[in-house]
């Protein structure tokens, strides 16, 4: 009977210490039942990360014809910008070297790259580690408000603002109503 009693006690005083931790342990069990449940396609989240945003230009023009068509004063207004070039994508390379010894008694070095590539079964991707977009070289607007100089500037700065072009590169002229 004092084993019953030795083991009851035990219990009791286990019981109580939960309760003194019971918030600290009921985290612990919700962490546990978090790290359980699946966290979703890891090969569909492998995909999402080697895909790059596509830089359309006629897309950016519309954005900023919207924008700066709400320009108090502006009016009807059609934007045209110049680009110096397209995107440029670089590639992440694996690069080994082997060395070896020459007939002669000199060290050769032999150098070989490989592009990076991930995915899985036949479909492959390159591995993209850098992305350089398109630098903007000049812009057009052609708007209604145009003769207005104080319109005329402040189409100005906000193309400026959108495109980082200097002032002498952005020319706005008046046009038909």
């Amino acid at each position: 009977m004092d084993g019953k009693r030795v083991k009851r006690a035990t219990v009791e005083r286990l019981f109580a210490a939960a309760g003194k931790y019971k918030y600290a342990l009921l985290v612990l069990a919700l962490g546990v039942v978090l790290m359980l449940l699946p966290g979703g396609d890891g090969e569909r989240q492998a995909e999402e990360t080697v895909q790059e945003p596509v830089f359309d230009r006629l897309a950016v023009q519309q954005e900023m014809e919207q924008i700066l068509s709400g320009i108090d004063g502006v009016g009807r207004l059609r934007l045209m910008l110049t680009v110096a070039s397209g995107s440029e994508r670089e590639l992440a390379q694996d690069e080994s070297v082997s060395r070896s010894d020459t007939p002669e008694g000199a060290r050769e070095d032999t150098r070989q790259t490989q592009t990076v590539l991930l995915g899985r079964g036949t479909e492959h991707q390159a591995v993209v580690t850098k992305v350089t977009y398109p630098r903007f070289v000049g812009a057009l607007v052609v708007c209604e408000g145009a003769d207005n100089a104080a319109v005329k500037l402040r189409v100005v700065q906000a193309v400026s603002a959108l495109t980082a072009l200097p002032t002498d590169r952005i020319t706005v002229v008046k046009g038909k109503p």
